[in-house]
């Protein structure tokens, strides 16, 4: 594929993305983002087949540059509560803006798409996300920050931070909350810590 063709790619994925925000997943049409691209139907349909498609790539494109701003934030700083506070402090910042989110989008994509998902799969989605934290949190423990079994608290940590993700779509949370939850998470990690 060309510089220009991965250009355009890259376009048509940013757009579909701010179109998957504002309106969640079942509701968006090709028609949609063809609308938001300002390019032609055929344009759109020369690099995907359907809103699905758009949508998975969204979503890859997203988890890449996440993983990319997480390695990044790790490797500047080698305290490992910094490391989280960092980590909590991302994960707020877009619990605080759920109109620039693909939370509801996500879930009605995978409601729609239930019966075709792999569960293996989505245990592997779920364990690389709980992968990151896990890192964090046995760096702490290494170097005596944190006092937890490691595995149980990064699993804990990605149910917590998914309820507050669906929360988020039917309830306004307060930074103030937010602020209350994420110190809450790292209490729980540091205790037993003498300070």
């Amino acid at each position: 594929m060309s510089e220009k063709s991965v250009r355009k790619k890259e376009y048509i994925l940013e757009q579909a993305q701010k179109v998957f925000a504002q309106k969640g997943f079942k509701d968006v049409t090709m028609k949609d983002i063809v609308t938001a691209c300002n390019v032609s139907r055929g344009g759109i349909y020369l690099y995907f087949n359907d809103t699905s498609e758009i949508f998975e790539a969204v979503l890859d494109l997203r988890a890449k540059a996440e993983k990319n701003l997480f390695t990044e934030q790790i490797e500047n700083t080698r305290c490992a509560e910094e490391q989280m506070r960092r980590f909590l402090n991302e994960q707020k910042r877009e619990l605080l803006n759920p109109t620039d989110s693909l939370i509801i989008a996500t879930y009605e994509y995978l409601f729609a798409h239930s019966a075709a998902l792999n569960k293996a799969e989505m245990e592997d989605n779920f364990m690389h996300a709980s992968g990151q934290l896990l890192r964090i949190i046995q760096n702490g423990v290494e170097n005596g920050e944190f006092s937890v079994e490691p595995d149980v608290a990064a699993q804990n940590i990605v149910l917590l931070l998914e309820g507050l993700r669906i929360s988020s779509t039917v309830l306004t949370l307060s930074e103030e909350f937010l602020d209350h939850q994420m110190e809450y998470i790292l209490s729980q990690l540091t205790r037993g810590q003498s300070t």
